[in-house]
């Protein structure tokens, strides 16, 4: 059963769709799922985010942020709403079953391969 999606605030006003970008990401531990802030460049953010969690080398996908808001919901809503200039990037999923399990790879874009710069 998908999740339901909230589309109005707890002050009762209507939640727009919040611009993110939406990552898949490939490492050595397994996929993720990563949402950054709109106006995020994202080979520099991706990079620095994951460099800092112990991987320098992973492949990223775009994904659509309508197909993530689909399967997860609320638990996008906010982790896209708690997004700041000084945190532009989050972890919304880390579990690599359930990330491909909730989203289709026929609809993923094409593989960008990063690696840590030297």
């Amino acid at each position: 059963m998908a999740p339901v999606v909230q589309t109005r605030s707890r002050r009762g006003t209507e939640i727009g769709p919040p611009s993110v970008g939406t990552y898949l990401v490939l490492t050595g531990e397994g996929p993720m799922l990563v949402v950054l802030r709109d106006g995020t460049d994202p080979d520099t953010a991706l990079r620095r985010s994951l460099e800092r969690r112990g991987h320098s080398k992973f492949i990223a996908c775009q994904v659509s942020p309508e197909d993530v808001r689909r399967a997860y919901g609320t638990p996008f809503q906010v982790i896209a709403d708690g997004l700041t200039e000084r945190h532009p990037v989050r972890v919304l999923d880390f579990d690599g079953r359930r990330v491909f399990g909730n989203l289709s790879l026929r609809r993923v874009g094409p593989p960008v391969p990063m690696e840590a710069r030297s």
